[in-house]
C-alpha cells in the first residue's frame, strides 16, 4: 500500500487497490493501487513504498556457503562403453 503526499496542500493519500483517492487542491493529485497521477508530479511526495523494503533472502552464512560452493569444481565422469 503506498503512501504519498501532496506538498501543495500537504493531504497524506494512501492506496487502494480499486478505489481512487485524490486531493481537491489545484494540483488534484490522485492515486489508485500502484498509479500516481497529478498535474505536476514534482509536487508529490512518495512517504511509503513496500516494495522497495525487500529483506534479503539468505543471512550472511547461508551467502558463504553459497559463495563457496559457487567455485567448486565439476567432475566430469568418463563411463566405460560397451
Amino acid at each position: 500500500m503506498l503512501t504519498i503526499k501532496c506538498k501543495n496542500c500537504e493531504m497524506i493519500l494512501e492506496s487502494h487497490p480499486t478505489k481512487t483517492r485524490s486531493c481537491q487542491c489545484k494540483n488534484f493529485t490522485n492515486i489508485r493501487g500502484t498509479n500516481i497521477s497529478a498535474k505536476n508530479l514534482s509536487l508529490v511526495e512518495i512517504i511509503y513504498n513496500p516494495l522497495e523494503k525487500k529483506l534479503p533472502l539468505l543471512n550472511k552464512q547461508d551467502m558463504e556457503f553459497q559463495e563457496k560452493r559457487k567455485q567448486r569444481k565439476i567432475r566430469k565422469l568418463n563411463f566405460e562403453e560397451r
